[in-house]
């Protein structure tokens, strides 16, 4: 009976190594997983300083090994960072016209110029999207809640950001031209 379960469970890991293998040779990769992301060349980053979204796009930027520059005369890259915008819209009412579900929606609005002007990527936007449910019971819970999915909204939006920078990775020598 003990070599039954044992030949099962044997059996039992044999088949997950066998797909796992063939989910990474067939390039599957979990969200956020997807490796390092390439350093940049010097950038500057516009927009409102004091917000939390330059500062994370600035703290991405360091963590990805990119210097971070104050003076456009020392970039390659200039990202202008719109302010971000935080919307909760009404999803699903209950009975009594009562909100049960809403949306969280988290945007801002991106470009990349070079030091001179020339666009390099046109004002696009990156937008986060969430439905919650509401309990009106813990309403000062889901009010400190949804501040903390808007903070992890804009972490997830700046991730987002980062990755679509990655095509000027192969510009890093070009500093100083």
């Amino acid at each position: 009976m003990a070599t039954r379960r044992y030949a099962y469970v044997l059996r039992l890991i044999l088949w997950a190594l066998i797909l796992g293998v063939m989910l990474q040779a067939c390039g599957y990769r979990l969200k956020g997983s997807a490796g390092p992301l390439s350093s940049l060349p010097p950038t500057l980053v516009r927009g409102d300083e004091s917000s939390a979204l330059n500062n994370q796009v600035r703290q991405i930027l360091r963590d990805m090994k990119t210097p971070v520059v104050d003076d456009v005369s020392q970039a390659v890259l200039v990202i202008n960072l719109s302010p971000e915008k935080k919307e909760r819209r009404v999803l699903s009412v209950n009975a009594s016209g009562r909100a049960e579900e809403y949306e969280l929606i988290y945007s801002f609005i991106y470009g990349v110029t070079d030091p001179k002007g020339k666009v390099l990527v046109n004002e696009q936007v990156i937008r986060q999207v969430l439905a919650i449910q509401f309990d009106e019971t813990q309403v000062n819970s889901i009010v400190s809640e949804s501040e903390q999915l808007f903070n992890d909204m804009r972490r997830s939006a700046v991730r987002d950001l980062a990755r679509r920078l990655q095509k000027f990775s192969d510009m890093r020598g070009e500093a100083g031209q």
